[in-house]
């Protein structure tokens, strides 16, 4: 008698099949620039902040003079020495729009680099306006946290930073 040839041999396993490749998100770019607000902020704050991050301080106010002391261009000039750059002639607000040579010159600078100015919240402040114009990721530090520049409108309503963020506190 013969056997059908079906039955001999090992049992048949269904085709392999490949699944189609699918692409997987591509990983955040990592954060080159982030600002902060100087107001409520400590000095040793900061050269933490600047030594965490490694980075350098690019100072974006047009006027770069503080009643605070240790807070104008040349007491951080002193601290920083070349890790301070004064970029207020191409980067600074006080009621104008900052100028395309200062986001160009802010793109193809090597970083990291930590944007500085007076206002604490950055809502407040054409930093934000200088985070938003980058086509890059940029990081607020606010209070002692990170908050990424285009998020900042997610932030939980229950939030008190939130909250401060929302009324400019």
């Amino acid at each position: 008698m013969r056997v059908a040839a079906s039955t001999v041999g090992p049992p048949c396993y269904p085709p392999i099949v490949a699944a189609p490749l699918r692409r997987l998100p591509a990983p955040a770019p990592p954060v080159r620039l982030y600002t902060v607000g100087y107001a409520r902020l400590a000095p040793a704050r900061l050269d933490a902040l600047l030594d965490e991050l490694c980075a350098r301080l690019v100072d974006v106010r047009v006027k770069p003079w503080s009643r605070i002391p240790g807070w104008s261009r040349p007491d951080l000039a002193r601290r920083y020495g070349e890790r301070y750059l004064w970029r207020g002639d191409l980067l600074g607000g006080l009621g104008r729009t900052t100028w395309p040579e200062g986001i160009a010159w802010l793109a193809a600078a090597s970083g990291p680099l930590v944007l500085l100015c007076k206002e604490d919240s950055p809502l407040q402040c054409h930093r934000h306006g200088i985070a938003l114009g980058l086509d890059e990721p940029v990081d607020h530090w606010y209070r002692e946290r990170l908050y990424r520049a285009d998020g900042l409108d997610e932030l939980d309503q229950e939030d008190e930073i939130g909250r401060q963020l929302r009324l400019g506190v």
